[in-house]
């Protein structure tokens, strides 16, 4: 398995766009998910907290 996270922001409306990509062993698309969350600042670190925990929860792994 193997994720990536991006993030894409947009200053002048204040928001910060998220992808998140899984691949599986072969590097074949496996799952994504997208979202917008507001405020800049804190939206890089959020982005990275959700995307993990998306991808734990996705594949069964426990905290």
């Amino acid at each position: 398995m193997d994720g990536n996270i991006d993030a894409s922001f947009l200053d002048h409306e204040n928001k910060i766009g998220l992808e998140i990509c899984i691949r599986d062993d072969d590097g074949t698309f496996a799952l994504a998910k997208t979202g917008w969350h507001t405020d800049v600042h804190v939206g890089a670190v959020l982005g990275l907290l959700l995307g993990l925990q998306w991808f734990i929860f996705r594949i069964g792994f426990l905290y």
